[in-house]
């Protein structure tokens, strides 16, 4: 395993030669070496991008259980850290949503009164000038200039273009500046950098009237084409585009079945777009957000469907381009009764879905004994099944979990001291949206 470029910690692998041959063989990392060396790494991430360091230990710490309970399968990732950071990115962004929804509340009733022993006015300043960046800029902030992950990388782990990286450092440095007014200075878990403005450059022209900024444009794009969530698009994407950028490529996953590709284009020029053997050109338009839907069809059970983005951006301002694959409903039910008929039919309960970030239910009816629990994945990735005492919390108690590699199925036997059972099907980042998952429950004793 080789460590990613800029990181200043990385996980020992130990080489060994097997019998007979010279050749050595990788171990796989142990979890507490993922740990002692990349807990309190990204904690300070986690922090420099939310500003409570509470919360970041609570996220960090929900991350790396969620890689214990399935390490089997973590562990054999090129990087497993990788996964770990972005379990707790997306965790942290969605606690950040809803204590923003609660503060706001908060100080629409009374005045917060500054904290005697809390952190410095400078770095206060500077975490809530961070706080005020889009997501996106945010955490290209972070990972470039604290961590000193390459733009390469960064473009990389979001599925965009280098420029579009740039573009988003450019911005993030701009504003920072402006609202800081000085030069600052970050400083985190000792890795310190410098910021300043270009002193060779003209200030940043503010865009004409007509031309909508890029925040407002990436959320007309996402709400047309039905991304809800820009941190975790799914089988989608969304590209900030600059005059001059050259074409990308990335790949989706998609299981068997017809989808619906919606794309859209606000701005100025054109997007050439292909997805496997499908292509289109999309026109972009500043004043409406018009949406071109492109059949394409995936054998089953699936492939993976090389995307090619080729963009010609006319103007002086960047476009925002964004597409979304919607599997159509019959084959998405076609795919679900597919994981159905892998399992027993004579259970207590049976239930399948289309993966998303975990399904599953917590069924109260269920009395003490003991149980088989069956779970089958069709598509793409891994699954992990967990199950365990229902409780009123946001875990089940006394938790036990099986890995289900898509395509195959596997069961697990669980004592149930008292009512109410839980069963979860909870996808890795290459489930997610690529794989149906089922679930049947029955009674041995």
């Amino acid at each position: 395993m080789q460590p990613a470029a800029g990181h200043g910690r990385v996980v020992a692998v130990t080489a060994i030669a097997s019998p007979g041959s010279e050749t050595p063989i990788a171990v796989r990392p142990s979890f507490d070496e993922v740990y002692a060396a990349r807990y309190t790494e990204l904690v300070a991430q986690i922090q420099s991008h939310f500003g409570d360091r509470q919360d970041a230990h609570d996220v960090v710490q929900e991350a790396f259980y969620r890689a214990l309970v399935r390490w089997d399968t973590i562990s054999s990732y090129d990087d497993p850290a990788a996964w770990i950071r972005r379990v707790a990115w997306n965790l942290a962004v969605s606690r950040w949503r809803k204590a923003r929804t609660a503060l706001g509340f908060l100080h629409r009733q009374r005045r917060v009164e500054p904290q005697s022993d809390g952190p410095g006015p400078d770095r206060v300043t500077l975490l809530a000038a961070l706080g005020k960046l889009p997501a996106a800029h945010r955490r290209a902030i972070v990972l470039h200039y604290l961590e000193d992950v390459p733009v390469a990388e960064i473009a990389a782990r979001e599925g965009v273009a280098t420029g579009t990286v740039k573009s988003w450092l450019h911005r993030g440095r701009a504003a920072l500046a402006a609202t800081l007014a000085v030069v600052f200075v970050l400083a985190v878990a000792g890795l310190i950098a410098v910021l300043r403005p270009q002193h060779d450059s003209a200030p940043p022209v503010a865009p004409s009237p007509s031309h909508p900024s890029v925040d407002d444009a990436t959320e007309r794009v996402a709400a047309a084409v039905g991304i809800d969530d820009l941190e975790e698009q799914g089988l989608g994407g969304i590209a900030v585009l600059d005059p001059g950028d050259g074409r990308f490529t990335t790949s989706r996953n998609l299981i068997g079945g017809r989808y619906d590709v919606k794309m859209v284009c606000v701005g100025e020029g054109s997007v050439r777009f292909t997805i496997g053997a499908a292509a289109a050109s999309v026109v972009c338009d500043i004043a409406q957000t018009t949406v071109l839907t492109l059949p394409v069809r995936t054998p089953d059970p699936g492939a993976i469907m090389p995307v090619t983005v080729t963009p010609q951006v006319t103007g002086s301002e960047a476009a925002v381009f964004g597409y979304l694959p919607e599997l159509r409903e019959d084959d998405r039910t076609r795919q679900q009764d597919a994981a159905l008929a892998m399992l027993p039919d004579d259970g207590l309960s049976a239930e399948s879905f289309f993966m998303g970030n975990g399904s599953g239910s917590e069924d109260w009816t269920v009395e003490p004994g003991r149980y088989r629990i069956h779970a089958a994945c069709v598509g793409f990735g891994t699954a992990t099944l967990v199950v365990g005492q229902a409780t009123t919390g946001a875990t089940p108690a006394r938790p036990e979990s099986v890995e289900v590699p898509c395509g195959q199925k596997a069961s697990l036997d669980y004592d149930l001291t008292a009512a109410g059972l839980s069963t979860q099907l909870e996808p890795d980042e290459e489930a997610t949206g690529s794989s149906a998952g089922a679930i049947v429950v029955s009674k041995i004793s």
